[in-house]
């Protein structure tokens, strides 16, 4: 994923009559972490989305909102933050606070510095009982601050459809 294949795609996409345009994996730096890869992506989001709108399409980008690899920053910077970890991925602890908000304020700066109609947040990773302190609650606390991340969201973001989906094995 490209600017430069995302880009000739847009017109394609318009053409047989996308009403979105959405962006899967592969634009931002790491799985974990929510900031456009500068490589694939030098001059950001923005000159894609204003293709996209000038085709008539809304924009949209797929998010794992619980999951890490092994290259992303906090991978090695905040262990403390995860669970389930093995040499190439882990999951991200978000019975704690301060990951809630991280994850918000990541989130967040995505949002307002795009214009972004659509999030689609994939669920890949499943946990069963993990191996973390006070394990008995975690799994509440877990639930709990991801329905909050997301109120908190769709009250700053009203306009933003987010999309819900468990296909890997969540």
């Amino acid at each position: 994923v490209t600017e430069r294949n995302v880009m000739a795609l847009i017109p394609k996409a318009a053409e047989v009559g996308f009403e979105m345009f959405i962006i899967d994996a592969g634009w931002q730096t790491a799985v974990g972490e929510w900031s456009v890869h500068s490589e694939r992506f030098p001059r950001g989001l923005k000159p894609i989305i204003d293709e996209v709108h000038r085709n008539g399409m809304k924009f949209g980008l797929w998010i794992e909102p619980e999951h890490i690899r092994s290259d992303a920053t906090l991978f090695t910077e905040k262990e403390e933050w995860l669970f389930a970890k093995d040499s190439r991925s882990a999951m991200l602890n978000l019975s704690r606070r301060d990951v809630l908000e991280h994850v918000y304020l990541e989130l967040a700066a995505l949002l307002r510095e795009n214009e972004i109609s659509y999030l689609k947040l994939d669920f890949n990773r499943y946990f069963d009982v993990p191996d973390v302190p006070d394990r008995r609650t975690m799994r509440t606390k877990y639930v709990q601050n991801f329905y909050e991340l997301f109120r908190r969201l769709k009250k700053e973001f009203p306009n933003v459809f987010f999309e819900n989906c468990a296909s890997g094995a969540g």
